[in-house]
């Protein structure tokens, strides 16, 4: 058991495990089918999820033609294929709805409109009708996204831990970040460290101590990897990286990755076409 985590009662309350975070949003009909959440700012390390639902088994996308993602003006535009004609909504009975989610991947730094367009099977020699047609927008600029707050631990190294907590500022500010380190000394000693700063490319740089180092606060850079993944390192020892897995998150806050019930693959998107 790790020995930080008592100490870390006063924050409790407001954690939940990040594994069960739920994306509670209504997708399908609705201004999000992204993931994450329409006018997101998240960072390059992050990744963007197109989704959709269907209407109890009405309108199930086709899973054998692959979503088609391309550039198209000020917008990447993603073409969702469904099965079936069917313009029933809703069902009282079985089969439930799908929730589909369909991966684009990382993206450069920069605004982008996504542009969500779900077409009918067309007939020989006839156009594709377009059943519905949804545009939503994230910015991917230097911060992860909201759900890396909360608390952080090294598995191989239980003793201490960090609570990493972003401060939300007006757009297109980005937020501060607060990171509360929790260790112990040699001599058992609880260490408390609060540092305060900015993420740059993902990274965040702060004033810290580094599992209860007797020699005191040093620069410490933390560093975003992905989903409930990250890495620390005291900048005085740049060659010792220590992993970091995420423990917790923020009650009600977006999870990092999306909830659905099918893996569609996207065609990939030529990113060097990106601003």
């Amino acid at each position: 058991m790790n020995r930080w985590l008592p100490g870390l009662l006063i924050v409790a309350w407001m954690l939940t495990p990040a594994a069960q975070a739920q994306d509670s949003e209504a997708r399908d009909g609705q201004p999000n089918f992204l993931h994450p959440r329409n006018g997101s700012s998240i960072s390059e390390n992050d990744q963007v999820w197109v989704l959709y639902t269907d209407g109890c088994g009405a309108n199930e996308l086709n899973p054998d033609v692959a979503p088609v993602v391309r550039r198209e003006a000020d917008r990447i535009v993603v073409e969702l294929t469904i099965r079936v004609a069917s313009m029933l909504p809703y069902c009282v009975s079985a089969p439930p709805p799908k929730d589909w989610v369909i991966p684009l991947g990382r993206l450069p730094r920069g605004e982008y409109l996504i542009e969500r367009r779900v077409f009918q099977p067309a007939a020989p020699g006839a156009q594709r009708p377009l059943l519905s047609q949804l545009l939503n927008s994230v910015r991917v600029g230097h911060t992860p996204h909201p759900s890396i707050s909360g608390t952080w631990f090294d598995p191989g190294g239980p003793g201490s831990g960090f609570v990493l907590t972003l401060i939300p500022e007006a757009r297109p500010a980005e937020p501060q970040a607060m990171v509360l380190s929790a260790a112990r000394d040699e001599a058992g000693v609880a260490s408390w460290h609060v540092g305060l700063g900015r993420f740059y490319n993902a990274h965040l740089t702060v004033a810290g101590s580094l599992g209860g180092s007797a020699v005191g606060p040093r620069q410490l850079r933390f560093s975003y990897l992905g989903c409930g993944r990250a890495a620390v390192v005291d900048l005085a020892f740049p060659t010792a990286v220590t992993a970091l897995r995420q423990l917790s998150a923020v009650a009600g806050v977006e999870a990092c990755e999306p909830t659905g019930d099918v893996l569609l693959p996207a065609l990939p998107l030529d990113t060097s076409l990106l601003p």
